[in-house]
């Protein structure tokens, strides 16, 4: 689904990295635009002082929903399907169509990323749940900044946050820790 400046919503399907001439919004799965629509249909307009107001907070809440859904269903997705491995099956290696599927899943979000932060101009819920995913599959696949620069601009923009190293450091840490020592001991049990 997208939205044109007329804001009237409109679906295609929607590429990785293009969109149509004149559109300034998208919506990147089905539940994020469904959200929307009801929301337009049952939010009383009351609730906001005009129909513009209105729309606009429905529009923006609608993206931000849009990116919770991609960040739980993409990004944290192919991250789990990656340290389950490790974790769950104690295997010492991850199998290479998950890394992959982890970098595509990368990929996508650097074609998300149209602005400074994820869902526009502003900090919103949707960066910080999408920073820690985003991270870890950093750590674990190691990207180049050639490659994914919306991405790394982005966190580095998060990383500046005064909380950042509270909320995301340390557990960054702690899973690369526990990534390492889970890849120890499944090399060692399959050597025995």
């Amino acid at each position: 689904m997208y939205f044109t400046s007329s804001s009237k919503p409109s679906i295609f399907a929607v590429s990785s990295t293009a969109r149509p001439a004149g559109v300034r919004r998208v919506l990147y799965n089905t539940i994020g635009a469904i959200m929307l629509l009801l929301f337009r249909t049952l939010v009383p307009s009351r609730l906001c002082s005009g129909e513009g107001e209105r729309l606009e907070n429905i529009e923006q809440q609608a993206r931000i929903n849009s990116a919770l859904f991609f960040e739980s269903s993409i990004l944290f997705a192919r991250l789990r399907f990656c340290t389950d491995n490790l974790v769950v099956f104690r295997k010492e290696k991850i199998p290479e169509e998950n890394l992959k599927r982890a970098a595509d899943g990368l990929r996508l979000f650097e074609a998300m990323l149209q602005s400074d932060y994820v869902v526009g101009d502003r900090l919103t819920v949707a960066d910080l749940s999408c920073v820690a995913s985003v991270t870890t599959l950093h750590l674990m696949l190691q990207p180049s900044a050639a490659d994914y620069p919306k991405t790394f601009a982005w966190v580095e923009r998060i990383a500046k946050l005064p909380y950042y190293e509270e909320v995301n450091v340390r557990g960054l840490k702690a899973a690369g820790q526990l990534m390492q020592s889970l890849s120890g001991q499944a090399s060692k049990s399959e050597s025995e």
